[in-house]
């Protein structure tokens, strides 16, 4: 039973899976860690894992589900600071907003038509989104 922070090499392991667009794989790890979670950060977690999946489902065309899961994940990270075990956590609300209006109905339902870019977790002031990190 965890009563701090999650362990960080897990945490890590599932943003290093989302930022490189690997959605399910990332929403695994964070599910395994969020089983094990007692602490404050579970339902942090819990919305980092509705996060990964609702990119899942946006990537499978199941419009329905990705938009659920936004509101869903919404409600959970609005409970955290701006920045949060690294993440910046103010960020990703602003993009799951974008996201959320993009899959109204009415709203064109390609990454051409006003869906954003896929995000990158990190810090204030590291990777934007869709940016890619270049090696030095």
């Amino acid at each position: 039973m965890y009563e701090g922070p999650p362990p960080p090499d897990t945490l890590q392991e599932g943003i290093r899976l989302f930022n490189e667009e690997f959605f399910f794989e990332a929403h695994e790890v964070w599910e395994d860690l969020w089983h094990r979670e007692r602490g404050g950060s579970r339902l942090f977690v819990q919305g980092l894992i509705q996060v990964a999946a609702a990119l899942h489902h946006f990537r499978e065309g199941n419009m329905g589900g990705a938009a659920s899961l936004v509101e869903k994940a919404l409600t959970k990270l609005r409970q955290y600071p701006d920045e949060y075990l690294g993440i910046n956590n103010n960020g990703l609300i602003a993009y799951l907003e974008q996201l959320k209006h993009s899959l109204r109905r009415d709203a064109p339902r390609n990454q051409g038509g006003g869906i954003p870019p896929f995000p990158k977790l990190g810090v204030p002031g590291g990777p934007e989104r869709g940016a890619s990190e270049e090696e030095p």
